[in-house]
């Protein structure tokens, strides 16, 4: 079943074309939402690295069939994960404002 993204979800958490939308949550300064695609990881990734222009990539992790993008601008803060199995790749997508930026 495809859900669809919530009308008050936040606007600047690019939603990944064509997927489809298992849940979503939202709690005051925080939103979730878990996202399933056929397509590959890599290609997922590529997609929202060109999404996310003028964030700064803070946080890169990545092991075997599983990634995480953590990304900042100003307050806001998107963490992206990335797990694939089976010609499925499920994204969940965490998104904070006024988020405690860690500045080096």
């Amino acid at each position: 079943s495809n859900l669809n993204i919530p009308s008050d979800f936040p606007k600047a958490v690019p939603i990944y074309a064509g997927a489809n939308v298992l849940a979503t949550s939202m709690s005051g300064n925080e939103s979730t939402a878990t996202l399933q695609s056929t397509d590959s990881s890599d290609k997922i990734l590529v997609w929202y690295e060109g999404e996310l222009n003028g964030w700064t990539r803070v946080q890169s992790f990545d092991s075997m069939g599983y990634n995480m993008r953590s990304y900042t601008k100003g307050n806001e803060k998107l963490t992206i994960n990335v797990g694939s199995s089976e010609g499925n790749s499920s994204i969940t997508l965490y998104y904070q404002l006024d988020a405690e930026v860690q500045t080096k």
